[in-house]
């Protein structure tokens, strides 16, 4: 475009902008406002040709009109649909680990996965699992519940982190425990 009469060249549109014809109206090329911008999701392709804007693929995303390309989601999420103009996030108890380069890696929910046993990502969007322990006398019964279990009447259980019933230690022979979650030996008292 030129803005000014007699310029001896036309300045060129900024990075991801375009002029949308081929130069056969001056009105079409006289102020900076004639260059245009692809649209959220999308991104100026000069490698199809001049003035193109493509979609972003899956795993991708362009949160900026007049974007020169796309960008792969963060790690804990992805874009299941072209022309994303953001990614959504995993939710809690998922996670999506990835350097952020394999568009793939983020083109579904699917790619999302459940947090070990023991683990838990406690907030949407979470790149990886955080240790979830329980405190002592209790146990982490479900991968798919972060809600800490008591052991049983009868059982006593020392230490944090336990993930199942059978780390809570039954009492021995001649001794009974009636409350739950109990965390040593000593409330197992004799019978009798």
């Amino acid at each position: 475009y030129a803005e000014t009469v007699g310029t001896s060249e036309c300045t060129n549109c900024a990075i991801g902008k375009f002029l949308i014809d081929s130069g056969l109206y001056a009105s079409a090329h006289d102020s900076e406002s004639d260059c245009r911008s692809c649209e959220l999701g999308k991104y100026l392709n000069t490698a199809v040709g001049p003035g193109i804007c493509s979609s972003c693929p899956v795993g991708k995303y362009s949160e900026n009109a007049g974007a020169d390309g796309c960008v792969v989601c963060e790690a804990g999420k992805y874009s299941n649909t072209e022309e994303s103009d953001g990614c959504t996030a995993c939710p809690i108890g998922k996670h999506l680990t990835d350097n952020d380069t394999d568009a793939s890696a983020h083109a579904s929910q699917f790619n999302c996965a459940v947090c070990k046993i023991g683990k838990y990502a406690f907030t949407s969007g979470a790149a990886t699992c955080s240790v979830f322990e329980c405190p002592s006398g209790k146990y982490l019964a479900s991968v798919f519940n972060n809600t800490c279990t008591a052991c049983e009447a009868g059982t006593y259980n020392s230490a944090v982190g336990y993930v199942s019933a059978a780390s809570c230690k039954r009492c021995g022979v001649g001794k009974y425990n009636n409350e739950i979650g109990s965390t040593t030996i000593e409330a197992c008292l004799d019978c009798g």
